[in-house]
């Protein structure tokens, strides 16, 4: 089954990427996500991690407008998930409504297994795509609960907009099947989330000309108390300090999000030996307000494109290695 859903992923991002450097790029940014909850959930199992906390999905923050640079300014927010949005989506989501009034929640149905899920083609380029079934909903500020909504009045907030060509790129078999491997040691059920995602994202909505912001992840504790995350797979920096950095731009919208939604932000990290064997080396942490206060201190250099055309500048901030605490729970496996 992790092979058919692979299969239709692949569909998705070579029509959405402007080469094979970004096709790799999604891939590694998926890999460490990825891993961080398979991780997350085998330390809870074996009781490695002694954590009240739970994992919910995050989502995308997604400008309505192609006028701006902010990836949080007149945006609405979109979460994926096969469960209904329970009551811990709901203190998520008021949170939320401290910085858009437009929030969508989109349930898919896994009832039925994606080799019986029909093809259509959502993209309108020939290359058609296993189609889930799709609930909307859409969370009322004003009475603080989700009501049923649809996809055509999420899609219709883009109406306008400037879109990506949806052309198939060539991905060499070499790249394409070195990343299938890799994702192919994941549950289904993770990859079908992931699927599902960018069927919405990539497929529903196309590939955007603006910038995103995303949620990784979101923890919540008993009590209620919620913290957001970003997760990325990194080696340690290149050029002094050695470290791990993050882009101005991310920086910038992290920190509103959590000043403006009252919330923690944990910043992740998959530390991997070098880009070519990406092999783990340990799992680290460390709170964004930290973060935020240490590189403020520090110059701005140029870091990687990632998904970016190699011609754009993308500065960035690094923060010394030894200022993230080591998640020793992950990293006893």
């Amino acid at each position: 089954m992790q092979a058919l859903i692979l299969t239709e992923l692949h569909k998705l991002l070579s029509c959405n990427v402007i080469g094979e450097k970004q096709y790799e790029a999604r891939y590694k940014g998926f890999y460490g996500e990825l891993d961080f909850l398979r991780t997350f959930a085998d330390a809870k199992r074996s009781g490695r991690l002694i954590s009240e906390a739970t994992l919910r999905n995050g989502g995308y923050f997604l400008p309505t407008i192609d006028t701006t640079d902010n990836s949080l300014e007149s945006s609405c927010y979109v979460t994926i998930s096969s469960s209904k949005p329970g009551p811990h989506y709901l203190n998520i989501y008021q949170q939320l409504s401290r910085l858009s009034e437009k929030l969508y929640f989109i349930e898919y149905s896994n009832s039925t297994s994606i080799t019986d899920w029909p093809l259509s083609d959502i993209m309108k380029n020939g290359v058609p795509c296993k189609t889930p079934e799709l609930t909307v909903y859409h969370y009322d500020k004003n009475t603080g609960s989700f009501e049923i909504s649809s996809i055509k009045n999420l899609t219709s907030l883009f109406d306008g907009m400037k879109f990506r060509e949806r052309k198939q790129k060539v991905i060499s078999d070499t790249t394409r099947s070195f990343y299938s491997e890799k994702l192919k040691s994941f549950d289904e059920e993770i990859l079908l989330d992931l699927y599902v995602e960018r069927f919405v994202f990539d497929g529903l909505i196309k590939f955007l000309h603006v910038k995103r912001s995303d949620i990784d992840a979101i923890s919540i504790k008993p009590d209620g108390k919620i913290a957001f995350i970003e997760i990325k797979e990194k080696d340690k920096s290149k050029t002094p300090p050695e470290g791990f950095g993050m882009d101005e731009h991310r920086i910038e919208a992290i920190n509103r999000l959590r000043l403006e939604c009252g919330v923690d932000y944990n910043y992740i990290i998959r530390e991997i030996a070098d880009q070519k064997s990406r092999e783990l080396i340990a799992w680290r942490s460390i709170s964004m307000d930290r973060f935020t206060a240490i590189v403020s201190k520090s110059p701005s250099i140029e870091g990687g494109h990632g998904m970016r055309s190699q011609n754009t500048s993308n500065p960035t901030r690094i923060c010394p290695s030894g200022n993230f605490s080591t998640i020793e729970s992950f990293n006893n496996s």
